[in-house]
């Protein structure tokens, strides 16, 4: 699940180029393989938190009262 924080981190830093580059036009020109950086980020870091939140739910099922 930690793995999935850092791809939190860049996939933010990644949304706000891509923002600011429609804010201010001609000042930033975001390439194709920008774009598909990002969506390789967002697809990381969806299955980082999948696999975290699926390993959570199986430790606390295996020690209920430590919850």
């Amino acid at each position: 699940m930690f793995y999935s924080f850092f791809f939190i981190g860049a996939f933010v830093a990644e949304i706000s180029l891509i923002l600011l580059s429609l804010v201010v036009e001609g000042f930033l020109v975001i390439e194709v393989r920008f774009l598909v950086l990002t969506g390789l980020t967002l697809v990381a870091m969806l299955l980082f938190l999948k696999e975290g939140l699926v390993l959570s739910r199986k430790l606390s099922a295996k020690n209920p009262a430590e919850t």
